[in-house]
Formats: C-alpha cells, structure tokens, sequence
C-alpha cells in the first residue's frame, strides 16, 4: 500500500533494468558503460 504513493510510482516512471547484467556480470569498463547508457535511455523517455 505504501509503495502505491510513490511520485515515480503514480506517473509510470519507474523502470526495470536487466539484474544479472547489474549483479552477475563481468566485463569491467564495457559492462559500466552498458549500463550508465541504459539508465540515461530510461531518464530520456
């Protein structure tokens, strides 16, 4: 109930990343980069 208030929540605002990407994966460098582009992507919708 409580999360059902949430700003990002009410105006379809919350995105979901790929979590083994996040967590799991290996790349260094590449792997960072990959994932910064996606958060921007999500930001620019």
């Amino acid at each position: 109930k409580v999360i059902e208030n949430v700003k990002a929540i009410k105006n379809h605002q919350v995105y979901q990343f790929e979590p083994n990407a996040w967590y799991f994966g290996e790349g260094g460098n590449q792997i960072t980069i990959e994932q910064l582009k996606r958060i921007k992507d999500a930001f620019l919708k």
